[in-house]
């Protein structure tokens, strides 16, 4: 096997991880931007070490990472791993010697506990986590809606949603017309309350205002006029957002969520119809979501807005 080295990555690595994943995963391409601007913008205490995976020549064959938030605010200390090589230089031995120098460098930071992600497609990947111990934990659907063919009845859907919004009071705004300075705060503490609330085996840690603000509202490809609000009276209910890639890839839904007190009145159904007729308005064709696979309500609202399943991917895990 090629010996392999390991060169600490910088902010301007991001384009070559973004061509890593789009090799790995040519449906659905990365956007070095949107990368760069998330490593440019981690949690408070948290670590991350990144590498360009090269050949003892200097050939650049891939990307590997361990990252993990504050040990103070993860009691469990799961920690995320990866390793993603180049069609070329992919086998699964040398796939598995990534993962072991990035489990390693976890583990000597105080990892407990590995987390991987894997692709249905990706078969190699899947077999290399499990020869190396890891146990399937949570699977994800990933579902795609052709935004032209199912125009027609997602209008007359949302024709119907609106008027029961009407009937209840309700207003579906988007964030660039709500005024007032703390629109934001209301927005950062809408989004925390319902992130912590969605299934997930790894306990939810906090977001900061600034890095909310900063990180999650200032990344390319988010617009306030393409995030959605359901509001009773000033206050918001729930939300729904697509994500716009600057310079490659899909328009992906990037969250529809409502409080727990207001579900069950349309609110997520209501908001999501927005955001769709705001894509098709805009000449988008086809927009993807992603859901927890126990996530039955939303995964019910998107077989009823005419998305279908697409490959999605698992969560694997093991102790360290």
């Amino acid at each position: 096997m090629t010996t392999l080295r390991f060169v600490p990555a910088t902010l301007d690595d991001a384009d070559y991880a973004a061509d890593v994943f789009t090799e790995n995963e040519p449906d659905d391409p990365a956007d070095g931007a949107v990368i760069r601007h998330f490593w440019s913008n981690p949690q408070p205490g948290a670590v991350a070490e990144r590498y360009i995976v090269t050949s003892a020549g200097g050939e650049r064959l891939g990307f590997a990472a361990h990252v993990h938030q504050d040990w103070a605010q993860m009691p469990t200390r799961y920690g995320q791993v990866n390793a993603s090589l180049r069609l070329h230089a992919k086998t699964a031995e040398r796939l598995g010697a990534v993962f072991a120098h990035v489990e390693e460098r976890a583990r000597e930071s105080g990892t407990a506990i590995f987390l991987a992600g894997a692709s249905d497609e990706d078969t190699m990947r899947q077999e290399v986590l499990l020869a190396r111990g890891y146990a399937e934990e949570r699977r994800f659907k990933i579902w795609e809606c052709d935004l032209v063919a199912n125009e027609t009845m997602l209008r007359r859907a949302a024709e119907d949603s609106r008027r029961k919004m009407r009937e209840q009071g309700i207003r579906l705004v988007t964030f660039d017309s709500i005024e007032g300075a703390e629109r934001l705060q209301r927005y950062w503490e809408l989004s925390e309350t319902t992130t912590a609330d969605m299934p997930s085996t790894v306990p939810y840690v906090p977001v900061p205002f600034e890095i909310f603000v900063r990180g999650w509202m200032g990344r390319p490809g988010f617009h306030e006029d393409r995030l959605w609000i359901a509001q009773d009276g000033d206050r918001m209910l729930g939300y729904s957002v697509l994500a716009y890639p600057p310079t490659r890839g899909l328009v992906w839904n990037n969250g529809t969520a409502v409080i727990r007190e207001a579900r069950g009145r349309g609110l997520a159904r209501g908001l999501k119809l927005e955001s769709m007729l705001q894509a098709i308005d805009g000449g988008t064709p086809r927009i993807r979501t992603g859901n927890d696979s126990t996530n039955a309500p939303i995964l019910h609202l998107n077989e009823v807005l005419g998305f279908t399943q697409v490959p999605g991917g698992s969560q694997f895990m093991r102790p360290a």
